[in-house]
């Protein structure tokens, strides 16, 4: 089944434990800022359509499949994106999921591969094929072998305040975890 819009913001949000460090005010204008996402992806909190609730859960023959449209599916691509590169600016917040703090609470976060299957685990109801895992390498670390992220990854570590080589892995596992987020496998319950 196609998650719907309050199970697809969740599935990029929670696993990657997003949180906002805003006062109360920022806060309540980045909470409006989800609602209008939610909005986008036509599954407006408190806002149901009928008595009936939304057409997904009753409207044949298309139900759970009326998730994705073309308005719709952009917007989940321009959420992911919002959480996890660009951040989601709205009234002056800029707020972003902490991509390397995530990277660090994975089991083997310098061993790609663990990395991956660790994420396939945690994000998405079926395994990885090979080729989708090469194509994954490919996209995120491109002309590197697996050795070269364990490098990069210790460099980051060994020198905690070396802005560069966080940035450096910062972005490329951003890349990696938006690059999933788009998967067609990542819309599915």
């Amino acid at each position: 089944m196609i998650k719907n819009p309050h199970d697809f913001m969740s599935s990029v949000a929670v696993p990657m434990k997003f949180s906002y460090n805003q006062s109360l005010a920022q806060k309540y204008t980045y909470l409006q800022s989800w609602a209008r996402y939610q909005a986008l992806l036509q599954m407006d909190s408190f806002e149901l359509p009928s008595v009936a609730g939304w057409k997904a859960y009753y409207q044949t023959p298309s139900f759970y499949r009326g998730w994705i449209n073309a308005v719709t599916l952009p917007a989940r691509v321009q959420f992911s994106t919002a959480l996890l590169v660009r951040g989601n600016v709205t009234g002056g917040i800029n707020q972003r999921i902490d991509v390397v703090a995530f990277l660090k609470t994975l089991p083997n976060p310098g061993n790609i591969d663990s990395v991956i299957t660790t994420l396939n685990d945690l994000m998405f109801a079926k395994p990885f094929t090979s080729s989708q895992i090469t194509s994954m390498k490919k996209t995120f670390n491109p002309g590197k072998s697996d050795a070269d992220w364990a490098t990069e990854y210790q460099a980051m570590i060994n020198a905690p305040n070396d802005e560069a080589a966080r940035r450096n892995i910062e972005n490329k596992f951003a890349l990696l975890l938006a690059y999933m987020t788009y998967m067609p496998e990542f819309q599915l319950i």
